[in-house]
């Protein structure tokens, strides 16, 4: 499953509202996963801001791999929020991404494709 496919608008944008559907998630769900409040993700205006589409952009992203690597949303979803990462110190990745180490993630994940341990 490709957490990436059928979550861009028409305009180009992500759409929360996908994403969410994608991850079997509801939006104030998201909102607390990428570190943003709800209203970001349903006020047009702000859903279009650099700073909302950069955030959903990256958190996508890490989604997809971890929906490939784990098997399913909800797993990716469990082990974004609660696994503790040894080579960051034992924080999760929800806390590296909140914390805007996005680039950090991707080099891990590209260190575990690879084949490299976790």
């Amino acid at each position: 499953m490709s957490v990436l496919k059928s979550i861009v608008s028409k305009d180009g944008e992500i759409a929360p509202d996908c994403l969410a559907k994608a991850l079997s998630i509801d939006l104030d769900k998201l909102a607390s996963l990428i570190g943003v409040p709800h209203l970001f993700l349903v006020e047009p205006d702000l859903i279009s801001t650099p700073q909302c589409q950069i955030k959903l952009n990256n958190f996508a992203k890490i989604m997809d791999f971890t929906v490939r690597w784990s098997g399913s949303a909800l797993h990716a979803c469990t082990w974004y929020c609660t696994e503790p990462l040894a080579e960051f110190g034992g924080v999760t990745a929800e806390q590296l991404f909140k914390q805007e180490r996005y680039d950090a993630l991707m080099h891990y994940f590209a260190h575990l494709r690879s084949g490299g341990y976790a």
